[in-house]
């Protein structure tokens, strides 16, 4: 078993087409659709199930997916201090 438990895994759909995905590399899920082919990361176990994240990754091959996953967005001010 990976970060994601196989039962969530049964359920997860890709928010963009509703396809199943699949777990690649521990830290990323992708859609099984090759029409859509979004990428979505995993950061800490936890799915990032944006489609805004997946565009970023879409044109991506599989192999080219980095591990972990960049934090990007959000999640990057959210870790950082803020200034005074």
């Amino acid at each position: 078993m990976g970060p994601i438990s196989d039962d969530l895994l049964a359920i997860l759909a890709c928010p963009a087409c509703k396809a199943r995905v699949r777990l690649v590399k521990e830290t990323w899920l992708v859609c099984n659709n090759d029409q859509c082919n979004h990428n979505y990361p995993i950061h800490d176990g936890i799915p990032i199930m944006l489609i805004e994240q997946a565009m970023k990754w879409k044109h991506t091959p599989i192999e080219e997916l980095p591990v972990p996953p960049p934090l990007s967005g959000s999640a990057v001010s959210e870790r950082r201090p803020r200034g005074r």
